[in-house]
């Protein structure tokens, strides 16, 4: 019996080849899992963005909803769900999925590696399944809700991965892409500006003006710039939530957990008054965030260039719990932490035991928390993935140094010792 030449192909090639085959058909497999009910699932926020692309085709008000949620993105994206708006309700959440998740989600992941190892380097088997699997208590709600937040993250990981790679006009368009979606590329940008990547920084408002701007062509002036001005006041009105936001508990910010934990509630007084429990989670948070962008700075000068892009991942830590108000689903960010990690555990164990083994345990301890999360309400409550974010970040501060691979001291010594042997 004849073996197929297409079998003595795939037998033939690498294993680790065959591995990262395996791993993207599961990753197709999962898309596919989610599509089934893609078109029949009432995802809430995407019938938000539905409805602003309509009032955009009809020149209404873009941010006044008739379902009590109001759209809260630049005018650019109630254009870019006109056509949406256009399409039978089915297809119309068909053709945002393949949007949302089966693309953005790839993208993600590409991004994140990109980003950590550069742009040659070819994501392995676990690199792709580990984060994804960790992910999923995040994807969930993202699918679930309809929401944009894969392709603003997958925005953001691009835009800095090329920032790094000093392609600034590039980097500059999908950093504001992303930043005019949601606010959460301002750690990123942070970043840039104390590493003084001021060209960068000079693009990304470069093209958020044009990016504000553009809806005049098919808009026309006069209403671009009502809506604009609305743009404008909702984003400064989330400066300042509602109490019912601070109290949900799918509100995972250090304020919000700062304030259900030491301001109680309506009937229970706690330790501090709401708005004091709200600034000093905030503040500490903010305290973080400083951290990791000093840390950052100082890993940028290291010699090895993969601790540098390691070190990143630390942003990605305090990015989800840095905004007043940040839902669940902005944990996605965790993607570029877990892949870091899982790369310092499982991508060149024989390099430093020790050093894997502490990764691989932060990992499984990561995964009994998303799941307690899942499964009870107090772990949401008392903020279980904030907390996981703040396990990642002092994981990757102990573990990210110079693999002993590219430190030549450690390389001699290793050599005099099998020498010896």
């Amino acid at each position: 019996m004849e073996i197929p030449v297409q079998m003595l192909k795939w037998t033939e090639r690498p294993r680790k080849e065959q591995f990262r085959a395996v791993a993207w058909f599961i990753v197709v497999l999962y898309l596919l899992g989610f599509s089934i009910s893609a078109a029949m699932r009432n995802q809430s926020d995407f019938n938000i963005y539905r409805e602003a692309g309509f009032s955009a085709l009809h020149r209404k008000d873009i941010y006044v909803s008739e379902s009590g949620s109001a759209f809260r993105y630049a005018p650019l994206y109630a254009t870019i769900f006109m056509p949406l708006a256009m399409l039978p309700l089915r297809t119309a959440r068909l053709f945002w999925f393949l949007i949302s998740m089966a693309t953005a989600l790839p993208a993600l992941l590409l991004g994140s590696a990109r980003l950590l190892f550069g742009k040659d380097y070819k994501l392995s088997g676990e690199l792709i399944l580990i984060p994804l699997f960790l992910c999923t208590r995040f994807i969930l709600p993202n699918f679930d809700h309809g929401q944009i937040n894969l392709i603003v993250f997958a925005l953001l990981v691009w835009g800095l991965a090329l920032a790094l790679e000093t392609k600034a006009l590039r980097s500059g368009t999908l950093l504001a892409a992303s930043s005019l979606i949601k606010p959460l590329s301002l750690v990123p940008i942070l970043y840039l500006v104390v590493q003084r990547r001021l060209k960068i920084f000079l693009s990304i408002i470069a093209v958020m003006v044009a990016l504000l701007v553009l809806p005049v062509i098919i808009l026309g002036e006069n209403y671009t710039a009502q809506q604009t001005n609305k743009y404008v006041m909702s984003v400064a009105g989330r400066l300042s939530p509602d109490w019912e936001d601070l109290h949900d508990n799918y509100n995972q910010s250090a304020a919000a957990i700062a304030t259900r934990i030491l301001a109680g509630n309506r009937k229970d007084h706690g330790l501090l008054t709401e708005s004091d429990a709200a600034a000093a989670g905030w503040l500490f948070q903010l305290l973080l965030v400083a951290l990791v962008v000093a840390w950052c700075r100082i890993k940028q000068t290291a010699s090895c260039e993969q601790e540098r892009r390691l070190a990143l991942a630390a942003v990605f830590c305090v990015i989800p719990g840095t905004l007043v108000i940040s839902w669940l689903e902005y944990y996605i960010a965790l993607m570029v932490p877990y892949m870091a990690l899982t790369y310092i555990g499982l991508g060149q164990p024989e390099q430093n035991k020790k050093r894997s083994f502490v990764a691989a345990c932060v990992l499984c301890v990561v995964l009994v928390l998303n799941v307690s999360s899942r499964l009870f309400k107090p772990a949401l409550f008392y903020g279980v993935p904030y907390f996981t974010s703040v396990i990642l970040l002092a994981a990757l501060i102990a573990l990210v140094q110079k693999s002993p691979a590219e430190n030549p001291r450690a390389e001699a010594a290793r050599y005099l010792r099998r020498n010896d042997k």
